[in-house]
């Protein structure tokens, strides 16, 4: 319940945050600048072009334990730069991207 309050189900804002975190520790890993629908983005924020897609449920269980985790989807590296996507050629770790990020004007 410590990551609901944003409504997102549990460990979906962990998920996200670390991702980030991961991907650009410092805030200054830069990329070409993307339109995240309000205004244009330039940094490596794996989380936020995807914001609201969560992957399909995790479920773990076992003798004494049973959790079902939800963690969000991320945009891939080839989204941010125009690269050729991953397996599929989808953008995304769910395949909600199948086409390069958003130009800024």
């Amino acid at each position: 319940g410590f990551f609901d309050s944003s409504g997102d189900a549990d460990t979906v804002t962990l998920s996200h945050e670390l991702a980030e975190a991961v991907n650009d520790p410092t805030g200054g890993n830069q990329v070409p600048p993307w339109n995240n629908g309000h205004f244009c983005q330039p940094n490596l924020e794996v989380g936020d072009p995807v914001g609201g897609h969560d992957l399909p449920p995790i479920t773990i269980s076992g003798p004494s334990y049973n959790a079902t985790y939800h963690v969000q989807e991320l945009a891939y590296f080839g989204w941010f730069f125009h690269r050729l996507g991953g397996a599929g050629r989808v953008y995304s770790d769910n395949g909600t991207f199948t086409s390069y990020a958003p130009q800024c004007p």
